[in-house]
């Protein structure tokens, strides 16, 4: 599975490890990365409970790095979306600090980079 720039920039895809499924305590924190209280009901047999979980503000920072190349700090991200019916579960992040990020010949260079390993991908099909 690849992750892959989206708008220019803007957002990421990345995807879990295979074993980790929705309820997999790191996905979850991931999910709920701005933190807050969380009310699931819970059937057990004939009965229904409330669990309640709560989460902390988790920052999710992003590294990438072009092959052969050294890592470039891209930011932080905010949670868009995930897909827990696929294995691995797909995420989409939002880069916060977009604006800086684009002065920044590094980060400049990983777009274009992946720019054209997805148009090599979208050729070969």
């Amino acid at each position: 599975y690849k992750n892959v720039f989206l708008s220019k920039g803007r957002q990421i895809t990345w995807f879990a490890q295979n074993r980790q499924r929705e309820d997999t305590p790191v996905i979850q924190k991931m999910v709920h990365m701005e933190g807050g209280v969380v009310e699931e009901e819970i059937e057990d047999g004939n009965e229904v409970q409330m669990q309640v979980e709560t989460y902390t503000p988790t920052p999710v920072c992003l590294f990438c790095r072009e092959k052969g190349k050294g890592y470039v700090y891209c930011g932080n991200l905010t949670y868009v979306a995930h897909d827990p019916s696929r294995i691995p579960i797909r995420f989409v992040w939002s880069l916060v600090d977009i604006e800086i990020l684009e002065n920044s010949k590094e980060f400049a260079s990983l777009i274009k980079a992946a720019d054209e390993l997805n148009q090599e991908r979208m050729n070969s099909m």
